[in-house]
């Protein structure tokens, strides 16, 4: 795992590298072949799409897989993507220690009281036009099988301009009111419909709970 720690831009910003291990992404692969059935995943209104002039922001598909599981143990993803949230120990045990180490306060004084995980895939065409979340801090860690059969698919942050490449296993970290968006991915036509598009797992982080 290597994390860099951006704090030049406008805002603060990490990117992890090789955030899962081997076994992690076995793991998480199992779940992403059971779910990605064309039947299985909802459009951009199932999984609440910002709307501009009537239309949804994004092309893409989905799931919030906190609404499939009641019990979150039986997810492997949900139970794979709690390695986010460990917290440190002692006086600050409610602080998330990855967030730690950035210097700037909104990561180092972030205590997280309620989180939720939106799964998301994208194929040729697919998109997300500039956006931002209703989280506190959203993280989101890309997925695909290699070798890499598309093209595009990169992050941006758009009021900044800066390009966060698309990479196996690399996470992004950011305050959700960050505008960002996702560039068109592109795939030959004997690559389409064999899963072999761009995963998102997007984790959003809350300061408060949103169940009171």
């Amino acid at each position: 795992m290597k994390i860099t720690c951006h704090e030049g831009s406008e805002h603060p910003w990490m990117v992890i590298e090789d955030f899962y291990n081997q076994q992690e992404l076995d793991f998480i692969w199992e779940e992403l072949d059971f779910v990605s059935y064309p039947w299985k995943m909802l459009s951009p209104n199932g999984t609440t799409s910002a709307i501009q002039d009537g239309e949804p922001l994004k092309k893409n598909s989905g799931l919030f897989l906190d609404e499939i599981y009641s019990d979150r143990t039986f997810s492997n993803i949900l139970t794979a993507n709690r390695k986010l949230l460990s917290k440190e120990q002692g006086k600050d045990a409610d602080r998330i220690t990855i967030l730690q180490n950035h210097n700037h306060w909104f990561f180092k004084y972030f205590r997280c009281l309620d989180e939720g995980t939106l799964l998301s895939y994208y194929e040729n065409e697919d998109h997300y036009k500039p956006h931002d979340d209703s989280a506190s801090i959203t993280a989101l860690t890309w997925l695909y099988k290699e070798p890499k059969r598309f093209t595009g698919g990169d992050f941006i942050f758009s009021n900044t301009n800066e390009i966060v490449e698309c990479k196996n296993n690399k996470m992004v970290i950011f305050p959700s009111c960050v505008t960002h968006q996702v560039t068109t991915v592109k795939m030959d036509e004997e690559y389409k419909g064999k899963r072999l598009g761009r995963w998102c797992i997007s984790q959003f982080l809350h300061c408060s709970d949103r169940r009171n």
